[in-house]
């Protein structure tokens, strides 16, 4: 048995420890003493003071790592206000609308006077009827082939021309007849190809722009005074407008009986005699009239005119 004193020692060493283990987890008191038999009492009680240490040391620096460790998860306040600095200075670099500028106020067009817009129009018809465009001809009668061939090697200016136009004429009345042949030869000749230069330049523009061309030139005669040679482009490719009433059927057919009568008096006479028809005596007239603008209505869409 150990004194009293001795146990009162040990008791109050491990007090501290005790109060952190359960009852079970303490020794007995019995072996408690039978230890206390086996280690120095001085030394026991050097081992529960350092146990205690040990303990308490490690209960703190658990509790530390761990407080460690909930501070650096924690998201840090300083980023926060970074974010909203950043979008502070975004918002202030943001440049600022420009005031939309005042709409220039624009001149008053000057109003063209009448004159004016005439000489327009006439400028945008001649150009539209192209004017002075077509081929030259070369001279078609024996007379013309003759004077432009010796004009041809005259040199000097119009007078010089003229004063030699009666001495020309004076020397054509004097050729023989071989050389009036070879001279209708040639004008012959030069009607061929004429003709071949004509229909190669109108064939050269679309049908459209004939058309135009022909519309623009009546536009020049009726409202500017100013008259186109030739007045009319023809055009082979476009078909002819036919008539449009029975009476120039009629008339076209009573011709072909009379070739050889005057104009003049067999209009008067034909138009009398038409006059006359029953309704049903001029309709075959009316309906060739119409058969025939309905062909030529057909022949026209081909060219979307």
């Amino acid at each position: 048995m150990l004194p009293a004193t001795m146990r009162s020692a040990v008791t109050l060493a491990l007090r501290p420890c005790a109060r952190g283990l359960t009852a079970k987890s303490l020794p007995s008191h019995g072996a408690l003493v039978r230890r206390s038999f086996l280690i120095a009492p001085s030394y026991k009680l050097r081992v529960a003071v350092r146990g205690f240490a040990a303990t308490a040391t490690a209960s703190k620096t658990t509790g530390r790592t761990a407080a460690k460790a909930a501070t650096k998860t924690k998201p840090k306040p300083k980023a926060k206000a970074k974010a909203t600095t950043t979008k502070a200075k975004k918002n202030a670099k943001a440049p600022a609308k420009k005031a939309a500028a005042k709409p220039l106020a624009g001149r008053k067009k000057k109003e063209i006077s009448p004159e004016k817009r005439k000489v327009l129009l006439r400028r945008e018809l001649k150009k539209k009827a192209m004017l002075n465009q077509e081929p030259k001809n070369l001279p078609t009668n024996p007379w013309l082939v003759f004077s432009t061939t010796a004009l041809k090697a005259q040199a000097g200016g119009v007078s010089v021309i003229s004063s030699r136009v009666p001495a020309l004429a004076a020397e054509f009345k004097n050729l023989s007849s071989s050389e009036l042949e070879r001279l209708r030869e040639t004008a012959i000749q030069n009607k061929a190809i004429n003709a071949g230069n004509y229909k190669t330049w109108v064939e050269s523009h679309s049908v459209a722009d004939i058309i135009a061309a022909n519309q623009a030139r009546l536009r020049l005669k009726r409202e500017c005074d100013v008259t186109a040679h030739p007045l009319k482009i023809v055009d082979e490719r476009v078909p002819k407008r036919p008539a449009t009433n029975g009476f120039a059927y009629f008339t076209k057919a009573k011709r072909a009986d009379d070739p050889h009568a005057a104009i003049g008096a067999f209009a008067k006479q034909l138009s009398q005699q038409w006059k006359t028809l029953s309704e049903a005596e001029k309709r075959p007239y009316a309906d060739l009239a119409a058969a025939e603008w309905a062909k030529y209505s057909k022949a026209m869409e081909k060219f979307s005119l």
